[in-house]
């Protein structure tokens, strides 16, 4: 609901209301726009420790030229003094290649692959990582995307760990798992506290729930493969010729549950601050969705020649 342009909402509800619409808005195109680009550069160490893989990675990422728009019919004040534009037209919007992201991570990994000697193997990754992105497509608070400072960017979780596992079991079964940790995303605050206007403020996923783990989900796999003995001989054809040609046909069930402790993850947190004139925001910090699905089954049958 909320965007760079989260103080007109209530506006566009009142007009909504009294079925008079605004004026059509310009939209100029800058003539040099560069094409958006990112650079990377990642660097990292391995080292085999008996069995299992252990890994480290630094990556940093720098997105450059995105595209957003800023009201040209403003004077440079920081404020929202917009100027009439002749003609009856509402504001001029302007566009700019001047968004900017950046991503800084350290990727920790373990794993060690399964084979049928040792009938077992897993993976576990943490990554510990920090999203940052410069303006938005519509940019209202600040005079110029450029002027607009650095916050977190939407996919900004500080904590993520994901483990598997497989393992094989008596009569041919195998059985493998998934748990996955996080942190969770911020939030975006519209914060009217010293009221709508020029003192409204939108404060970029500002907002982080209160809890340290914010998703926790464990998903189990049961699979059993049926092998089917199968020849490609034809007419014509040799014992010999038919005996080499012979293939295994496999045929796999397989039974899922997907977040197996029906953990409930939240989302879509809450995030405006109505004017303190006003009640408090009782809903303010708390989630409005679920994330991810709740405790489910899934049966799947795969044949494979």
């Amino acid at each position: 609901l909320y965007s760079s342009a989260a103080s007109d909402v209530y506006k566009r509800q009142g007009l909504v209301s009294s079925g008079v619409a605004p004026n059509p808005e310009i939209f100029l195109l800058e003539n040099d726009t560069r094409p958006l680009h990112s650079d990377q550069i990642s660097a990292g160490v391995r080292q085999l420790v008996g069995p299992v893989q252990l890994g480290l990675t630094f990556s940093h990422i720098r997105g450059e030229n995105g595209v957003g728009f800023y009201p040209a019919n403003r004077q440079a004040t920081g404020t929202r003094d917009f100027l009439p534009v002749p003609g009856n037209f509402g504001n001029v919007l302007v566009s700019v290649d001047d968004i900017q992201t950046r991503f800084t991570g350290f990727y920790f990994t373990a794993e060690k692959g399964y084979r049928e000697d040792s009938r077992w193997g897993f993976s576990a990754t943490y990554t510990l990582g920090w999203s940052k992105i410069r303006g938005d497509l519509f940019n209202f608070d600040f005079p110029t995307i450029e002027a607009t400072p650095m916050t977190p960017g939407d996919a900004d979780e500080r904590h993520h760990l994901a483990l598997s596992g497989i393992i094989g079991l008596p009569h041919d079964l195998v059985a493998s798992g998934l748990v996955t940790l996080g942190t969770g995303t911020p939030y975006n605050i519209a914060d009217a506290s010293e009221g709508f206007g020029d003192n409204f403020r939108f404060r970029r996923n500002a907002g982080r729930a209160d809890d340290f783990l914010e998703f926790s989900q464990v998903d189990l796999r049961l699979a059993k493969t049926f092998v089917i003995k199968g020849n490609r001989s034809g007419a014509g054809q040799t014992a010999s010729q038919a005996t080499s040609q012979t293939t295994d046909h496999r045929a796999t069930l397989t039974l899922e549950v997907f977040n197996v402790f029906n953990s409930y993850n939240y989302g879509r947190y809450e995030g405006f601050l109505p004017p303190k004139t006003e009640m408090p925001n009782p809903n303010f910090g708390k989630p409005q969705a679920l994330v991810g699905p709740t405790r489910s089954f899934q049966i799947g049958f795969a044949y494979g020649f």
